[in-house]
């Protein structure tokens, strides 16, 4: 009777008062856990009470319009971006927001952008004679270089070809593009 009695005490305090309209509180509230569960097993982090975690991120997330697929996507890439936490998941939840990124969609096509712009990076990081992977200050300077600056891709790969055996390729290749 204490939990029937804390239930519905529940209800009445978010003015709940049908069937129909508790059924769809219950609902919704066992979706926004399967979210958290589901986010958690992805960046590989385990919580005994998922309460704090829907209330703190699942619920906001949902709010702005992002769905279960969608945020689950974005889990993904972070976890393959080395992101490992809740704090970073919701910082990348909130980048892609402020890009208009919220459907599945969308955030896919943004994240196909970046590879392919992460195969540009490379062809120019080997052409500079970098043996390494492409960083966030690489994406950066090829959007400068491409975007701002106007540069074509083969422009850019020659300048970098122009930096081989430099201490500091891509501030070298900045200093021959500017």
């Amino acid at each position: 009777m204490k939990k029937l009695d804390s239930l519905l005490d529940q209800y009445y305090r978010l003015n709940l008062y049908s069937t129909r309209e508790m059924q769809e509180y219950k609902a919704h509230r066992e979706m926004l856990f399967t979210i958290a569960r589901n986010v958690t097993k992805i960046i590989g982090v385990y919580y005994e009470a998922l309460d704090y975690i829907v209330e703190s991120y699942i619920n906001p997330w949902v709010q702005r319009g992002f769905d279960e697929l969608s945020i689950t996507t974005v889990a993904q890439y972070c976890f393959r971006r080395n992101i490992k936490t809740l704090e970073g998941v919701n910082h990348a939840i909130n980048k892609f927001y402020k890009l208009g990124l919220v459907s599945t969609e969308s955030i896919n096509r943004y994240l196909d952008h970046l590879l392919e712009n992460d195969g540009i990076i490379s062809k120019i990081l080997e052409s500079a004679g970098c043996s390494r992977s492409v960083m966030s200050a690489d994406r950066d300077y090829y959007n400068t270089w491409s975007t701002i600056w106007g540069f074509s891709d083969d422009m850019i790969i020659y300048a970098a070809s122009l930096a081989v055996n430099t201490a500091l390729p891509l501030p070298y290749i900045n200093k021959i593009l500017s």
